[in-house]
């Protein structure tokens, strides 16, 4: 009996011991302020005690995530929900994993300038005049035209003019736009410039909506959907520190960022939700398809990933 019973332990010791392979997952990602969850998590280790090895790449855009999410040389990309919700309503296997922040009505991280001598206090004030964008199609012009139609203006008056972000003041100053829709670091810069914001768009699609989110190719989150839980998990731990060590984390921020650490502390600071609702996707399902974006609005439930049940 001694030794059966020492033969027992010593196979459970044994099974004990037995490491299991962990899932790997290729990752692509930008790095602005929003993805430190990501970076903090790696530098962590977490997603290695998640059981998941993950490799990643960083890219200069979330389209070239997109691009390598749907074509299957990625995993898992990090990116605009506008261009994951116009994706998928064109039949793009992607699916929503977890969230990198949210918007922040109280203290905005992107939001529309004019110079402070402008003539320009209003939407309807934007009528026929210019207003700079990253893209013709971005969230931020559909922001800006929901914005304008809210508040009695015609937004199919207002003169969309696409540049680089890095352009944006710099046209502004010259005053070859009248206006600019600006995200962090540069609404900060503009705002230290002392040039005068008129609005926060994006409140004009909800006062609580994902800004970033991190999204997978379907076909690689059917066959590992318990590897795309854990790491939606990590994310959402990830989090939850940084939303209460947001300073503690702006060395990091900065490593990955290559923003100054000064410019980092003026910005606002994003907010990290625990999960993606569909509360906080349907808003911008919807005025995606109000503005032809997409050929009509879905339910946001169909392109979040669920939970365990």
């Amino acid at each position: 009996m001694v030794a059966l019973s020492t033969l027992g332990a010593s196979a459970r010791a044994a099974q004990a011991q037995i490491v299991m392979p962990r899932v790997p997952v290729q990752v692509v990602t930008t790095t602005p302020i929003d993805v430190v969850t990501f970076f903090y998590s790696v530098e962590q280790k977490a997603f290695e005690r998640a059981g998941l090895d993950v490799t990643y790449q960083t890219i200069a855009s979330g389209a070239q995530a997109m691009v390598a999410v749907i074509g299957g040389n990625a995993n898992v990309g990090f990116g605009n929900p506008l261009s994951i919700v116009t994706a998928y309503a064109k039949g793009a296997p992607v699916q929503l994993i977890a969230p990198g922040s949210d918007f922040v009505p109280s203290a905005p991280t992107s939001q529309i300038f004019v110079l402070p001598d402008a003539p320009i206090r209003t939407a309807k004030d934007l009528e026929d005049r210019s207003v700079a964008v990253t893209g013709l199609h971005d969230l931020m012009a559909i922001a800006v035209r929901a914005w304008a139609d809210e508040g009695g203006a015609d937004s199919s008056k207002i003169r969309f003019i696409e540049m680089p972000p890095s352009s944006t003041i710099a046209a502004l100053q010259a005053k070859r736009v009248d206006a600019a829709g600006l995200f962090e670091p540069l609404r900060a810069e503009a705002s230290g410039l002392g040039m005068r914001a008129i609005g926060a768009p994006y409140a004009s699609i909800s006062h609580d909506f994902i800004t970033g989110a991190w999204f997978g190719n379907s076909a690689w989150i059917a066959a590992h959907r318990d590897a795309a839980l854990r790491f939606a998990d990590v994310i959402r731990s990830a989090g939850e520190y940084a939303n209460a060590h947001y300073t503690d984390l702006i060395p990091l921020i900065s490593r990955y960022s290559k923003m100054a650490p000064d410019v980092i502390a003026r910005t606002n600071r994003p907010r990290f939700p625990a999960a993606i609702t569909p509360a906080a996707i349907q808003p911008l399902i919807n005025v995606t398809a109000k503005y032809k974006e997409i050929p009509a609005a879905f339910r946001a439930q169909d392109i979040i990933l669920g939970g365990r049940g």
